[in-house]
């Protein structure tokens, strides 16, 4: 297959295991609030963002899977690429496991305070799975990464497909139940269901191509630690943000608030992850131009930015409009605070999209430095403005300190190419200022129909109005601009 259309098919199939994953996520989101009431989501999603700390003491092996399996695959080594694809499994879960043991009484400490007399009995369960859950995200991305070496996003995708439809299931089965304590099933199933099958496609593709696995020695776990620590390091600055924002969340403003704020945050988030998804596949390439090739590396990063940007703003437009419909079917019930939440966050992560083909770039070139230093900004915003905030102005200071981080991290981002932060401005046209104009628009009328009292399905039809009339006015240009820019960026 040509390299051009293999990235963008990589791509797209990123892009569809995102959306797919987001989908099967909010319905679980839906039938376990309807039944278990808003503060299991809460109280589940503050316990995940702390056990994702352990993943700091996989000291980067999950993370360099790819990188060392692509390696020896290049080399025609499979017997290497089994070799280090089962060390490096079984190396990265030992630190994580260890490190569960020490945090779940103090998890279970910080968590305590805030939880519901109704939910103090079923903590401990989800306390539990989400330390589950945080390790076997470790072993999906080590596996995950066998795959992307091998160039098997479909794989990927089948993974992610077969989770979303098991947790479902379970989300069904715990609903039947009436037990709260049974809901960490539900998302330890799906990561399960994730981790197992990418082992296993993994397995049997290096099977495949190797009939034995070479023995990975003690002084080659020392090299291979000493590579992997250095990018643990830069991906522990990341921690500073969503673990420290629903701490203060939790301790702040309560669990049900937190529950508000994940909606609004993963359909923001999940929407940031499929577009820089589909332009990630562009790695290889900036990697193979190198730093000689400047000119070209430049000029890549900057349509991957205004491609990324100009699919972002309708798509971000659209999302925030129809947001109070989503809390809607999720809570059944419209919050304001689910459309502050997302107007603050979407700001700062469409610079972020921006800014990730600029990381991407530092990322294939070895200047790993440039992306620890806008992650560190992130994180340090967010670690000194978040508690202050929260106590000033409550949950609405804690989500805009974390937007005011996620923004000055990916200016920070943008500038460590200097070059190309200056020219992007100027390759956004009409289309994206009339975009983002009409998307402004809309978002306020909504919120102002929802000021006046407009509620339930009335609000809902007026959401579905307000997204027809934007989406009519905003195609036709985009039509006509996103393939423009998507030939620029084969070219």
């Amino acid at each position: 297959m040509p390299v051009k259309s293999s990235l963008f098919r990589s791509g797209w199939l990123a892009v569809i295991q995102v959306v797919w994953t987001t989908a099967a996520l909010f319905i679980v989101y839906r039938m376990v609030t309807h039944r278990f009431g808003l503060g299991v989501i809460g109280l589940w999603s503050g316990a995940l963002a702390l056990s994702s700390l352990v993943g700091i003491a996989d000291c980067g092996l999950s993370d360099i899977m790819v990188r060392q399996v692509a390696e020896a695959l290049g080399r025609s080594d499979g017997a290497r690429a089994r070799g280090l694809h089962r060390s490096l499994s079984a190396w990265s879960l030992l630190g994580p496991i260890v490190v569960c043991i020490i945090a779940a009484p103090a998890i279970h400490s910080f968590l305590l305070p805030a939880t519901p007399a109704v939910l103090k009995s079923a903590l401990d369960a989800l306390i539990l799975g989400a330390l589950v859950v945080a390790c076997l995200n470790i072993v999906t991305a080590a596996q995950f990464g066998v795959l992307e070496a091998l160039g098997r996003y479909d794989l990927k995708l089948v993974a992610a497909i077969s989770a979303g439809i098991t947790m479902v299931a379970v989300a069904l089965a715990t609903h039947v139940s009436g037990s709260a304590s049974l809901v960490a099933l539900v998302f330890v199933a799906g990561s399960a269901c994730n981790a197992g099958i990418g082992a296993v496609m993994g397995s049997r593709l290096l099977r495949a191509r190797a009939p034995r696995a070479e023995h990975i020695s003690r002084s080659e776990f020392w090299r291979l630690l000493r590579i992997g620590a250095p990018v643990r390091l830069a991906s522990m600055l990341t921690l500073g943000l969503e673990p420290v924002t629903r701490a203060a969340l939790t301790r702040l403003a309560g669990v049900d608030t937190v529950a508000l704020y994940e909606i609004a945050y993963r359909v923001i988030f999940q929407l940031r992850s499929a577009i820089v998804a589909g332009l990630q596949p562009l790695v290889p390439h900036l990697s193979r131009l190198g730093i000689a090739d400047a000119r070209r590396n430049s000029e890549t990063v900057l349509r991957a930015a205004s491609c990324g940007v100009a699919i972002a703003i309708p798509a971000l437009s659209l999302a925030l409009i129809g947001l109070p419909a989503l809390a809607l079917a999720v809570l059944g019930r419209t919050e304001p605070e689910v459309i502050l939440f997302g107007v603050m966050l979407s700001g700062a992560w469409l610079v972020n999209i921006a800014a990730a083909p600029a990381y991407f770039a530092n990322l294939a070139q070895g200047r790993v430095h440039r992306n620890w230093a806008s992650q560190g900004v992130m994180c340090l915003l967010n670690i000194v403005l978040a508690p202050v905030a929260g106590r000033i102005w409550g949950a609405t200071g804690v989500v805009a300190a974390t937007s005011v981080a996620v923004f000055g991290g990916s200016v920070a981002a943008l500038l460590s190419r200097r070059d190309e932060a200056r020219q992007l401005p100027r390759r956004l046209g009409v289309t994206e200022w009339f975009a983002l104009a009409g998307g402004i628009a809309g978002v306020i009328l909504v919120s102002l129909a929802r000021w006046f009292g407009l509620d339930g399905i009335s609000l809902v039809g007026f959401e579905t109005a307000v997204a027809v009339v934007y989406t009519g006015a905003v195609a036709l240009p985009l039509a006509r601009r996103l393939p423009a820019l998507v030939k620029g960026l084969e070219a």
